[in-house]
Order: C-alpha cells, then sequence, then structure tokens
C-alpha cells in the first residue's frame, strides 16, 4: 500500500519546527516566494521621508482618537525604517502601508476619500513600485 491510497489520511506539506527564520519562505504543492528589493540613493530615501512626513501630518489631521493614531503611527514607523536601508524591500512597504490602510478603516477613515493621504502614498508606490492595491489604485 502506498501513502497516497490511505484512506482518512493526509499528507503534510507543511514545516514542523521551533523556528523558522526565513527572507521569503513557500511551502507546500504549488508554492512559490519571492522577494523584490530595490536600492535606494540618498535622493529617493528624502523623497520617501517626505511622503511619510505628509502621511503622519495627515493622520494627526484625521484622528482625534489617541490610541488609533498611535496605532497607525507605529505602522509608519515601520514604513520608515524600512525607507531608510540601502535597499528598500518592496514587499514590506506594501505590506506595511496595507496595515495602516487598514487601521485607518477600523478608525473610520475611508482612505480613498482622504486626500491628503492618496498623493503622499502614491509618491511612494510610483518612486518603489507599488501597486497599491489596497487603494483600488
Amino acid at each position: 500500500m502506498n501513502k497516497n491510497d490511505r484512506k482518512g489520511t493526509s499528507i503534510n506539506e507543511g514545516i514542523q519546527a521551533n523556528n523558522v527564520n526565513a527572507d521569503v519562505l513557500a511551502v507546500g504543492r504549488g508554492a512559490s516566494a519571492s522577494k523584490s528589493v530595490i536600492s535606494n540613493s540618498d535622493g529617493m530615501r528624502e523623497e520617501l521621508l517626505s511622503a511619510l512626513t505628509e502621511i503622519r501630518a495627515a493622520v494627526v489631521d484625521l484622528l482625534e482618537d489617541v490610541p488609533a493614531r498611535t496605532e497607525i503611527e507605529v505602522e509608519i514607523d515601520v514604513v520608515e525604517e524600512i525607507v531608510k536601508k540601502d535597499e528598500i524591500a518592496v514587499d514590506a512597504v506594501d505590506g506595511a502601508l496595507a496595515k495602516v490602510a487598514s487601521k485607518l478603516d477600523g478608525a473610520g477613515v475611508v482612505l480613498s476619500k482622504a486626500s491628503a493621504m492618496i498623493e503622499p502614498i502614491k509618491k511612494i508606490g510610483k518612486l518603489i513600485g507599488l501597486s497599491l492595491k489596497f487603494l483600488g489604485l
């Protein structure tokens, strides 16, 4: 009897480990993983940080709820740390900006209607090649 003939059992295609540390990881049948990294120049870094400053100012203007604002500022801090590096992990920026959008939504702010935030986010997207799916753009 081969293992595929057993009824009521499944084949484990996962990972069993105490610790896993990886930049990218794909597990299972047909899985794939990739990492998109771009080089960061001083000029680009300055533009990205300027856009983040605009986003921070918009968050302060849009939210009076300090705990919600603080949660969003933490995600902006994540983006800032990523864009300060010599190589920018594009997927990490995309994920962090999506978290900002999600937390804004949770705080009652519709990002697509917050023009003060859309323009700097678009600028970041254009500079590093993000699709900005979470904006619907």
